[in-house]
């Protein structure tokens, strides 16, 4: 039970901060504690595993169908940004609410 219990990841997002951050550039491979790497994570997925990025979409969708992709790119400073795209209109993460946040950083 000890060892099963030691592989568990226990997260508390925090969306009022740490997820609302850019990123520098890094290969990460989960989104942080409090998910203050989901943006980093999103662009690895996005760069490294595509079929996985488009996944995490299509499952985004269904929870919330006004959804329509994740828009992850490097900014002029040189950090990784992610915004929601709802109905093609970029939504910087910003200004997403606490909930959608907390979505996003369930599904990866």
């Amino acid at each position: 039970m000890r060892r099963e219990l030691a592989s568990w990841f226990f997260f508390y997002f925090e969306p009022r901060e740490h997820m609302r951050l850019p990123n520098p550039v890094k290969e990460v491979r989960h989104i942080g504690l409090m998910g203050e790497e989901l943006a980093s994570f999103l662009n690895t997925l996005k760069v490294l595993d595509e079929p996985q990025f488009r996944a995490v979409e299509k499952s985004l969708r269904m929870i919330i169908p006004s959804v329509t992709g994740l828009d992850v790119g490097v900014n002029d400073l040189g950090e990784v940004e992610f915004r929601l795209l709802e109905r093609d209109t970029p939504i910087p993460v910003r200004v997403l609410s606490e909930g959608t946040l907390r979505i996003l950083g369930c599904w990866p």
